[in-house]
């Protein structure tokens, strides 16, 4: 248990460090901040156990910060096929994406999904 504790703690300050240096770069901050929110998120997904939702929603909202819908759209769809349970937060995030795309079809197919799964829109 007390392993289990210490992957959790040890993903948590990982996404924590992403988030650090992601505001702190000031060379192509770009670039490196795409590089790290997807090392991070690779590496929340192979941790076991999976950390919370939220620090995905993380990594997910400072890359749509940054314009890299097509990055968090693949993100998404990587935590999809990992069965990872989602939240209506990283839904609205994948929402926003498809409509910076114009991509209205996917916007509706999400929302959808947000009725399916029980999730009441704001």
């Amino acid at each position: 248990m007390f392993l289990l504790r210490l992957r959790y703690a040890l993903s948590l300050q990982s996404s924590n460090l992403f988030v650090i240096r992601f505001f702190s770069h000031s060379h192509n901050p770009v670039a490196v901040a795409v590089d790290d929110a997807v090392f991070s998120f690779n590496r929340m997904l192979n941790t076991n156990p999976t950390p919370p939702i939220f620090e995905f929603g993380k990594i997910l909202s400072s890359l749509v910060k940054i314009q890299h819908f097509q990055t968090v759209i693949s993100l998404s769809q990587q935590m999809q096929l990992r069965r990872i349970r989602t939240d209506i937060v990283n839904l609205s995030i994948l929402i926003n994406c498809f409509c910076h795309l114009h991509q209205v079809n996917f916007v509706f197919s999400v929302f959808a999904n947000i009725l399916k799964l029980g999730f009441h829109p704001y």
